[in-house]
């Protein structure tokens, strides 16, 4: 059996495989469900307005860029996505405003990260067909998914985690996927 240095030094792939994912683990369990959530926030800013994400970079310290770098790339990689979602406007329904949206109806309870259903999907489409972010991804590829509520404005979002293609592929995924659920389910802790 060879040496883990002897193996490090020899595998490219293992840095990205299975130490950033591990990194991020313990990023995520150290960091404040709150700042964690503004930085995905901040991130979806970024991507919308097609910004340099390097500039989103320098807003963290040093020691976190790995992270948010690392968090980025699944983003890139479409292992998970984000969508902004309209919030129905309480004036225009009749007088029964204790009823929910037709996004809302969707979810079982906002912040928590829910398997996506057949029902749901046709939905989905339609609120990423609206979202600011116009990123080229199929309903039928997601796989998770998270409603949260924007806490400094009236705006809600979707965090998705979606399905990955090919067996090989999904095996080398599996871990970034439970570091994605991990950190969804962070947030959650608000």
């Amino acid at each position: 059996m060879k040496d883990l240095n002897i193996y490090l030094a020899e595998s490219e792939q293992v840095d990205e495989g299975i130490f950033k994912p591990a990194i991020g683990f313990m990023y995520i369990k150290k960091m404040d469900p709150n700042y964690l959530l503004e930085g995905l926030l901040n991130m979806y800013n970024y991507i919308v307005d097609k910004s340099n994400i390097k500039l989103f970079y320098q807003d963290f310290p040093i020691k976190e860029r790995p992270f948010w770098e690392f968090v980025y790339k699944l983003y890139e990689k479409k292992v998970w996505s984000i969508f902004d979602a309209p919030k129905e406007d309480s004036s225009s329904k009749e007088d029964n405003s204790s009823e929910p949206d037709d996004i809302t109806s969707c979810f079982t309870e906002e912040n928590e990260l829910i398997d996506v259903t057949p029902e749901f999907r046709r939905k989905l489409r339609e609120i990423i067909r609206g979202s600011s972010n116009q990123e080229d991804i199929n309903s039928a590829n997601v796989k998770k998914i998270m409603l949260v509520s924007d806490p400094q404005f009236d705006r809600r979002y979707i965090f998705t985690i979606n399905k990955v293609q090919g067996i090989f592929r999904n095996m080398f995924r599996a871990i970034d996927i439970k570091m994605l659920e991990s950190m969804f389910e962070k947030i959650s802790e608000r």
